[in-house]
């Protein structure tokens, strides 16, 4: 039982005891101070991700057979440098292709785009904004989806 498991610990609450509580009359967390961030270089990011994508030693080895279980914020920098941009840097294996119009538009526009296979991609997903149907015939054209 998860409850039985919290007693053990000093200072916890168990799930129950916090689904029964007034959030009125619960006491305000203490905190550290006011929020913090790193300023991240766009040089600094893509290095990163390049460190886990591309070279021998890479560390993001994902194939369409994996499954990703993820808890991370997906606001946060880790969710984004770790899972993320390394998933859009494999552009050539991707499948799944979650995006905003202005990126729909940016891939349709780069010629950038050219020097990839983009067979693999089975499914586009624009949402967050209209995208108009020029846009998506043109998103066709690059974006095969043969499946």
């Amino acid at each position: 039982c998860v409850d039985d498991a919290v007693s053990l610990f000093s200072g916890c609450v168990s799930f129950t005891e916090q689904t029964q509580a007034d959030e009125t009359e619960l006491p305000k967390p203490e905190t550290t101070g006011l929020a913090k961030g790193v300023m991240i270089t766009h040089k600094g990011l893509v290095t990163s991700i390049a460190q886990k994508v591309d070279g021998e030693n890479s560390n993001f080895n994902l194939t369409e057979h994996d499954v990703i279980l993820c808890f991370l914020p997906m606001f946060h920098t880790y969710a984004l440098n770790s899972l993320i941009l390394p998933a859009i840097r494999l552009v050539q294996r991707t499948r799944f292709f979650p995006v905003a119009p202005p990126v729909v538009l940016a891939f349709v526009k780069s010629p950038e785009t050219e020097r990839y296979d983009l067979i693999s991609v089975r499914m586009m997903m624009s949402a967050a904004a209209t995208l108009r149907k020029e846009l998506e015939d043109a998103a066709r054209c690059k974006f095969p989806m043969p499946y």
